[in-house]
């Protein structure tokens, strides 16, 4: 069976700045952190490209909490060919440990 390789984002969107941690499959993830700017998320998704192809051809998964930002990241990211989800904060699971 052959091994899906996969790159996996969670992005911290902010007014100014993305903060990113991109992890390779298993790997421990790096930090990134661009300009949330046209040229900045233009930059994060040739970063994310250029690790796709180091591994030899990767799927890209990016999730950010839904904000004021809005979804023009989102639209940036889909029309590049990346996956990217909008996570509503008030819909994400929490952990029996933080339950009332």
């Amino acid at each position: 069976m052959a091994t899906t390789n996969v790159i996996c984002v969670g992005c911290d969107s902010h007014e100014k700045t993305l903060v990113n941690w991109i992890g390779v499959n298993r790997e421990a993830g790096q930090q990134r952190i661009l300009a949330n700017s046209r040229s900045g998320r233009s930059k994060l998704i040739v970063i994310l490209k250029e690790k796709a192809a180091a591994v030899g051809g990767a799927r890209i998964v990016l999730a950010y909490e839904a904000s004021g930002q809005g979804f023009m990241l989102h639209d940036e990211l889909t029309a590049a060919g990346i996956e990217c989800y909008v996570l509503a904060p008030t819909k994400i699971e929490r952990s029996s440990k933080h339950k009332l």
